[in-house]
C-alpha cells in the first residue's frame, strides 16, 4: 500500500448497511496488512458503529480509512444526525442503551454493548457532539498493535 490515505464512505440509512460497512472495513484492513483476526475485530467495530448510526442517530455515514503515516492505522469515523449521547461514559459500558441501563426483560432490540465492543476492538475511541444535532465517533486501531 502507498503512503497515501485510502478511505471509503459507507452511507448508513438501513440496518442492513452494517454488513456493507463490515465488508469495507475488512477489505481495507486486510489490504493494509492487518492480520485476519484483527481485521475481523475492526469489521465488528465498524458494524456496531453503522448499526448505532441507523438505530440511534437517524442515519448518517461511517468512513473507513487507512492512514499510512506517521504511524499506520485504521480509522473509523461514524457521523449521525441524532440527538447525541447524554452520558458518554455510561454509553461505553455494556448493557447501556438509549440513555438508560438495559434490563434482561427489556423488549428493545440489541444488548447495549455496541460502543463497548468498539472500545475493545480499537485502540482509541473518542465521542464528540456535532452541531446542531448529531454525534461523531472516531475510533483508531494501529496496524502494529502493542
Amino acid at each position: 500500500m502507498s503512503d497515501a490515505a485510502i478511505e471509503e464512505v459507507v452511507q448508513c440509512v438501513d440496518a442492513r448497511d452494517r454488513f456493507s460497512c463490515a465488508a469495507v472495513a475488512t477489505r481495507i484492513a486486510r489490504a493494509a496488512g492487518v492480520p485476519k483476526k484483527g481485521a475481523m475485530e475492526i469489521a465488528t467495530a465498524a458494524s456496531e458503529l453503522a448499526s448505532n448510526v441507523v438505530r440511534h442517530g437517524g442515519g448518517g455515514s461511517v468512513i473507513v480509512r487507512f492512514v499510512a503515516s506517521p504511524l499506520p492505522h485504521i480509522e473509523l469515523v461514524a457521523r449521525d444526525r441524532g440527538p447525541g449521547i447524554a452520558d458518554v461514559e455510561a454509553a461505553m459500558r455494556d448493557g447501556w442503551s438509549d440513555g438508560r441501563a438495559r434490563t434482561l426483560d427489556d423488549p428493545r432490540d440489541g444488548l447495549g454493548s455496541g460502543l463497548g465492543a468498539v472500545r475493545r476492538a480499537m485502540d482509541d475511541v473518542v465521542i464528540l457532539p456535532t452541531s446542531p444535532r448529531g454525534t461523531e465517533v472516531r475510533a483508531i486501531r494501529a496496524i502494529a498493535r502493542r
